[in-house]
């Protein structure tokens, strides 16, 4: 498997267009959507991310994965681009759901904001993720983790 390195400082000046994409919009996407109708999905290791809660009434970033912290991929997809400098880079979007009524990740992200996760796969569906030529069925993949093989807790 290759990987590919974002730095913080790019993700977070571009999160809206290259770190998140809507799975329900990806094929529409000005940027991923050439992208997706290829066919390059890629996996992208995590042990946990971050995601903000305001539960409390402010901002708690709180770290978010499986239970006992093991590691996971979450589904991606990849696209070339020029640089600002002219260099060809490889950026990526973690593919995003709804998640109203998750008991975990529905609990994220400010009142009234659109409650979204990251799609966290099953290693036994990363070979199809990533080589599967039909484009619905890699669509039917992208569904919320089980809240109850997951973990929350603040950072």
């Amino acid at each position: 498997m290759r990987s590919f390195r974002i730095s913080g400082r790019e993700c977070r000046r571009h999160a809206e267009r290259h770190c998140l994409r809507n799975f329900e919009t990806v094929g529409e996407s000005r940027l991923y959507g050439k992208a997706w109708r290829a066919g390059q999905r890629c996996l992208i290791p995590a042990q946990w991310i971050y995601e903000p809660c305001y539960e409390t009434g402010r901002n708690v970033w709180h770290r978010i994965g499986l239970t006992e912290w093991q590691s996971y991929c979450v589904t991606g997809i990849w696209r070339r681009y020029d640089g600002d400098d002219g260099r060809s880079l490889i950026g990526m979007s973690m593919m995003t759901v709804n998640a109203d009524g998750h008991a975990v990740m529905g609990r994220m992200h400010k009142p009234g904001d659109e409650k979204r996760s990251v799609v966290i796969l099953r290693p036994a569906d990363y070979d199809e993720w990533l080589h599967t030529k039909n484009i619905e069925a890699a669509r039917t993949m992208l569904h919320l983790y089980p809240a109850d093989e997951m973990a929350a807790m603040p950072k």
